[in-house]
């Protein structure tokens, strides 16, 4: 799943039969706009979670580490 994938983008839209999510792998967070302007209207969004697709085992840097 980690090939080609970066970003974990859930969204979320109002349905008369409850909400409905929707999961979205994408490889540049800039790809984010297309989907959602792909989708229904707008005013049918409740939200979007973004999180980074992390493979397991892939160390983490805090922000002081990434300046080095």
């Amino acid at each position: 799943m980690y090939k080609g994938v970066r970003w974990i983008v859930d969204i979320t839209y109002h349905s008369e039969a409850g909400d409905v999510d929707v999961r979205h792998h994408l490889m540049e967070l800039k790809d984010l706009h297309n989907v959602v302007e792909a989708g229904p209207d707008w005013h049918c969004l409740k939200g979007i979670a973004v999180s980074l697709a992390r493979p397991p085992g892939q160390g983490i840097k805090t922000l002081e580490a990434a300046d080095e």
